[in-house]
């Protein structure tokens, strides 16, 4: 296997709210054996590794303390063991709902829309309507440190919109639940129609930018705090939801993290509620 260099890349080429900056510690592996040097070139040079999958929920800012590792291009596949599904984590959530469809294998019709890789969705146990990935695991596999282990979904800390997850989710095997084809089909059908009604999906955004706190909406929240449509740059809070930020051109960093913080600081103000995040923010 030759040896990985580094890439010179934007990084906002590589977040679905198209902010970033330039990284020239960016890294394709393209297998697991690849995907574990990385940790011993970040320990050379004195830097963490902060791992990216499919870029649907991560605002960028500052980067210089990381290397910048994806997993675009490792192997990507899905397979049948039984009634379970094995799967790589940088597979495309919606495509997979596709595939074991087939198979009248579903219960997380809940994810489909997501344009988010499993892996993604896993560690910060995503979930939609009421439901939550992290009732499908069985075990997932992990690459961290130098080695590569399977941890079992007993062994895993999740709760809402959270998990304790370390490390780069390789594989993850799935427990579906036995669902008529044509059902599923209705399911992700209709839920891909109620994202599209809330989601300003042609601007680049990241979806959800707060969890929502308990027996509250984030969206009600910042609605009545004045955020809906509220911009800060080329930064905004959508108009067709308040908890959606997007990129009206060429929002910075700056732009995004001064209209959150403003955000949050009003809903405090006015309701008494710290909203956390729901993306993840590298600055």
């Amino acid at each position: 296997m030759p040896v990985i260099k580094p890439l010179s890349v934007n990084l906002s080429e590589w977040s679905h709210i198209k902010i970033g900056t330039e990284c020239s510690d960016f890294y394709l592996p393209e297998s697991l054996e690849q995907l574990l040097e990385m940790y011993d070139i970040a320990a050379k040079i004195n830097k963490k590794v902060l791992l990216l999958a499919g870029g649907s929920n991560i605002l960028f800012g500052k980067v210089d303390d990381y290397i910048v590792v994806s997993d675009a291009r490792l192997p990507s596949y899905w397979r049948q063991e039984g009634k379970e599904i094995i799967v790589s984590g940088n597979y495309n959530i919606t495509r997979l709902l596709m595939k074991i469809a087939r198979l009248d294998l579903g219960g997380l019709e809940f994810l489909g829309g997501i344009p988010a890789h499993i892996a993604g969705l896993v560690r910060m146990n995503a979930g939609a309507f009421g439901s939550q990935i992290a009732d499908y695991i069985k075990f997932i596999t992990i690459i961290d440190q130098h080695k590569s282990r399977v941890i079992p979904r007993a062994d895993i800390n999740f709760s809402y919109r959270h998990s304790n997850i370390t490390g780069c989710i390789t594989e993850i095997r799935l427990a579906p639940e036995i669902v008529p084809y044509k059902e599923i089909l209705t399911k992700i059908k209709a839920n891909i129609l109620t994202r599209s009604r809330l989601t300003p999906i042609n601007l680049p955004n990241l979806g959800s930018i707060f969890k929502n706190p308990q027996d509250a909406s984030a969206g009600y929240l910042l609605d009545k705090a004045g955020f809906r449509g509220k911009r800060l740059g080329d930064a905004a809070f959508s108009s067709l939801h308040a908890n959606i930020m997007v990129n009206l051109g060429k929002a910075t960093f700056s732009d995004a993290w001064s209209l959150i913080t403003a955000a949050r600081e009003k809903v405090k103000k006015d309701f008494n509620i710290n909203l956390k995040l729901e993306i993840e923010v590298v600055n």
